[in-house]
């Protein structure tokens, strides 16, 4: 049997080696400009290398094409414009931002509105009441969720609630669609 032939630039040799050799220096030639045209979040990505594990919050920050994240100023929208000045056209909208941009007038009022009222109890509220009724409601209009259950955020389910409350927290499937009067928060 015959060893199989090997694709031009992709084995050991001066030919794989030219290529990777170039493709190296236009990295670093890219990661050189984008160092020089943004150099506060340079300044920002090196102090954080002393205090995060992989030099940012989250770590796949560390993977920025730049060879280091652009540090966030302020968000409006769909855009956001950096500690360098530069603005940007989010195409990520991460977590919250995807679902009604970056600092959303009404979600920032109801946002405050919480935040004076105390969020950080790890209690539950009356409006967690029509939260949970509202989420079931919306699933059960998926096939496969005709009886939803809610957990917690570390996928841990909640304790079964007694027959009453139940009853009261998930109107069976079929029931009106107003989950307004549920928890009397909007």
């Amino acid at each position: 049997m015959s060893a199989p032939e090997s694709v031009p630039g992709s084995a050991p040799g001066a030919a794989g080696d030219d290529r990777t050799a170039r493709i190296d220096a236009l990295i670093e030639r890219e990661q050189a400009r984008f160092r020089q045209s943004h150099p506060r979040a340079a300044a920002a990505w090196e102090e954080g290398q002393q205090h995060f594990l992989y030099g940012a919050p989250s770590h796949w920050m560390r993977r920025w094409a730049g060879g280091f994240p652009v540090y966030v100023a302020e968000a409006q929208g769909a855009r956001i414009v950096d500690i360098d000045g530069r603005d940007y056209v989010d195409f990520c909208l991460g977590d919250t931002g995807g679902m009604c941009g970056h600092a959303s007038e009404p979600v920032t009022r109801a946002a405050v509105r919480q935040l004076q009222r105390g969020a950080t109890t790890m209690l539950p509220t009356l409006d967690s009441l029509w939260v949970g009724a509202e989420l079931a409601r919306r699933l059960r209009r998926v096939p496969s969720m005709s009886t939803p259950r809610l957990t917690s955020a570390r996928g841990v389910p909640p304790p079964s609630p007694p027959p009453a409350a139940a009853s009261t927290l998930l109107p069976p499937p079929g029931a009106a669609e107003d989950a307004s009067s549920v928890g009397g928060a909007a």
